[in-house]
């Protein structure tokens, strides 16, 4: 018999915290899921303070007599504006996700979407487990999301060594700074920066997706990742007016800095052209190899229609770990396939 308790709940003990934490890990060997490898006390902590920071999050697990084997979730960025945008996320320790974690998960999606007067979600299904289930949903497909990795004993260092030692001689009139998190004294620029640059990507299917970066969001993340000791690093190139016309960033966790995330790497508009992203890209891997001697890969999650991002990772070492799909799934569409 299935069950779902949400991570909020006062039941959710901290065996159901210890098994959640266990089936992340599970879901990491089998099929290279997502799980940050830290203590479950301390992913218990992460996990309550985001819960506690965002207007609008969720996260149930999803049990088979008593026993840990799913998972759901839903969180809007930008809730109540106009640029809102919602996304879910679900995983499960199957080979062939069965038909009623599937239908357990969708029923407490659409749960939360009502509530919460939400019409659409975006997801990201890696895999042909997770696909299949954004299709049953009948969610919309948009683009191909891939995974790659950048192991540092692979990585083509020669090409790095010789972007850092030949971009900035070519391009004077910028500079590049680096920064442990991110800096409070350009928060406007910046916020206008990622912005533009996150509305810029290619995309295969118009899902209509509406980035909009706030400043408060900033400081709200600012404070968060203080807290959680998980910090956003952050190159940025500056122009002569020490303008940012440029940014690399990567999370790591300060418990187990073994693994980071590598995020946005863009440049504005009117500086392309000129091999910048390599210069951000080259400056910000050698500089967490600084920080962290014990990092041993960066994981970048990449649209597969940004030839030109992945041509550059590709000449760093990146290598294919997961490919994926971006879905949005529609609250009716939902209905209609518990309805089905």
């Amino acid at each position: 018999m299935l069950s779902l308790l949400d991570i909020t709940s006062p039941y959710f003990s901290d065996n159901h915290w210890h098994d959640y934490h266990g089936l992340l890990r599970q879901l990491k060997e089998r099929y290279k899921s997502f799980c940050r490898d830290v203590p479950w006390q301390e992913f218990k902590n992460t996990m309550l303070s985001e819960a506690a920071k965002e207007a609008c999050y969720y996260r149930a697990v999803i049990f088979e007599q008593d026993v840990a084997v799913g998972w759901v979730s839903l969180r809007a960025f930008n809730f109540g504006r106009p640029e809102q945008m919602v996304f879910s996320d679900c995983d499960a320790l199957y080979n062939n996700i069965p038909e009623s974690i599937r239908k357990i998960a969708a029923r407490q999606l659409t749960e939360w979407m009502v509530f919460r007067d939400l019409r659409e979600t975006f997801m990201v299904a890696f895999g042909r487990r997770l696909t299949a289930v954004a299709d049953a949903w009948g969610g919309q497909r948009l683009n191909g999301l891939n995974e790659f990795v950048l192991y540092r004993n692979r990585a083509n260092n020669e090409v790095l060594h010789e972007w850092l030692d030949t971009i900035p001689r070519r391009n004077e009139n910028l500079h590049l700074e680096f920064f442990p998190e991110t800096p409070e004294n350009c928060l406007e620029e910046l916020a206008v920066l990622l912005t533009d640059l996150l509305c810029d990507m290619p995309e295969e299917g118009d899902g209509g997706m509406n980035y909009k970066v706030s400043v408060e969001d900033m400081k709200k993340q600012i404070i968060w990742r203080r807290e959680n000791k998980v910090p956003s690093h952050k190159v940025i190139l500056f122009n002569e007016r020490n303008e940012p016309v440029g940014v690399s960033m990567a999370e790591i966790s300060l418990a187990n800095p073994s693994s980071a995330s590598q995020a946005m790497t863009g440049v504005r508009q009117d500086y392309r052209s000129r091999r910048l992203a390599r210069w951000l890209k080259a400056a910000l891997y050698f500089k967490l190899g600084e920080e962290f001697p014990t990092n041993e890969k960066i994981i970048t999650v990449m649209r597969a229609v940004n030839e030109p991002m992945q041509k550059i990772n590709a000449q760093m070492g990146y290598v294919l770990e997961r490919e994926g799909t971006e879905f949005k799934v529609e609250l009716k569409k939902l209905k209609t396939y518990l309805n089905g």
